[in-house]
């Protein structure tokens, strides 16, 4: 049976004090319903279409599109908590049936148990949204994006209808890319990989190796992936690689090589798998993190968030230097202290496409940047500087990555229609008709 949380009710309260995302986190929806199972979706998605209400889908609590202001929240991380290895060749388990209930912290936890794993991004919070979005993380290089992975898709469309969907079947390409707009996601079925064991080099240098990085970066295999954080005069470095490390190595003494290759600070660290790896952070001792819990919802920073990625038409090859002294002129010019511009490396097996990958048009991408928008809450001023500093990061980048990644949104920006447009690119007509087709009443996200 579903739960219903109301407002003034302390588990209304907590429920929304869980989101990750601030944002989503601070509002105020008009009910929050807990599912205790996929049957009783049909009928809530029916019935929010009779009372003009719209839905919002919280899987992880990532995105801001997890919950809204006077709509209804669909919480499926209590009810929808499944995991299941699935036989493969030989009787081995090699598949994995997950429902949207588990973060992807908890199933590459569970899967190591059989020695077995996904691709998870640099984050363990997010839900089954990190897969359905694309799917880039650093095992990506090695293994693919997430949606490759994807064998299978248990669904309620936003008019009620259930479906199951194969990994080649017609309509699966639009899941991988746009599912908030059209379904609710409650299952996936996955193919996994070998565990493997995993080296992570993580290190702050001043910012001058920013252009020497990307360089570098353009010629290493596929068992390496850089991954890095931008503030005022240094750079955070996560680079992770296979357990022998030599690649390592070499990449780490070729990028600190020369007058500018000065270390202010470095650890190593080996781990038996993903799950084990340390968070994507500054070092606690540079953060001047207080180890307090976090704060009260309705007072945590806010923030807007925006991926980009490379069109097929671009690349950084040759540019590198000038996107640095670009990227640098942009972060010191951050009106919040919290706000941030970092990247993930693409490219290896991520840019070998899925079946059909319409939805994720970007997937040869070479690197992934996101920039971060940080205001506190009830300060407009503070709020309209911080969009206005994305929007000129997303435009200075715009020659150097084109596209546009929608593991995070911006529902309420006056230019999200041209983040639909720079995500899926021609394929979104399609998406229109189908959205018609599947949330004829529109109780889902806009699609526009």
């Amino acid at each position: 049976m579903t739960t219903v949380l109301l407002p003034g009710e302390d588990a209304y309260e907590r429920c929304l004090a869980s989101l990750f995302h601030p944002v989503a986190a601070a509002s105020a929806p008009e009910r929050i319903l807990q599912p205790a199972g996929a049957a009783e979706l049909g009928p809530l998605l029916r019935q929010a279409a009779g009372e003009g209400r719209a839905v919002h889908v919280c899987s992880g609590g990532c995105s801001a599109l997890c919950s809204g202001s006077g709509g209804w929240m669909l919480d499926l991380r209590p009810g929808f908590r499944g995991l299941r290895m699935l036989e493969g060749r030989e009787g081995r388990p090699q598949q994995v049936r997950v429902e949207a209930g588990v973060s992807m912290g908890e199933l590459v936890r569970a899967l190591a148990i059989h020695g077995r794993t996904v691709p998870q991004g640099l984050s363990g919070a997010p839900g089954m949204g990190y897969v359905l979005s694309g799917g880039i993380g650093p095992l990506g290089r090695r293994h693919g994006l997430a949606i490759a992975a994807v064998r299978q898709i248990e669904l309620v469309r936003g008019d009620g209808q259930a479906q199951t969907l194969a990994a080649g079947d017609a309509e699966a390409w639009a899941l991988t890319g746009a599912a908030p707009f059209l379904a609710v996601v409650t299952a996936l079925t996955l193919e996994t990989v070998p565990r493997q064991p995993l080296r992570c080099w993580r290190a702050l240098v001043p910012d001058a190796l920013l252009g020497p990085l990307h360089r570098l970066a353009a010629g290493l295999p596929r068992d390496l992936c850089v991954n890095w954080q931008l503030e005022p005069g240094r750079i955070y470095l996560h680079v992770l690689a296979g357990d022998s490390g030599s690649d390592l190595d070499r990449f780490r003494a070729a990028l600190l090589a020369g007058p500018r290759g000065r270390l202010l600070w470095e650890e190593t660290v080996t781990v038996a798998g993903q799950e084990q790896l340390p968070p994507f952070r500054w070092p606690r001792q540079d953060r001047g993190e207080s180890g307090h819990g976090p704060a009260p919802r309705r007072s945590r920073p806010q923030q807007a968030v925006i991926g980009l990625l490379e069109r097929a038409d671009q690349s950084l090859s040759g540019s590198e230097e000038r996107c640095a002294e670009l990227l640098r002129s942009l972060i010191a010019q951050r009106p919040h202290p919290a706000c941030q511009i970092a990247s993930q490396q693409m490219g290896g097996a991520m840019a070998e496409p899925a079946a059909d990958s319409r939805a994720f048009p970007h997937h040869r991408s070479g690197w992934k940047p996101w920039i971060t928008a940080v205001w506190e809450r009830g300060d407009a001023e503070g709020e309209a500087r911080a969009h206005y500093w994305l929007d000129g990061c997303w435009d200075a980048l715009a020659p150097h990555f084109g596209g546009v990644h929608l593991a995070q949104h911006r529902p309420d920006s006056p230019r999200h229609g041209e983040e639909l447009e720079r995500a899926f690119g021609p394929c979104l007509p399609e998406l229109h008709r189908m959205k018609t087709s599947w949330d004829p009443h529109g109780v889902l996200p806009p699609l526009v």
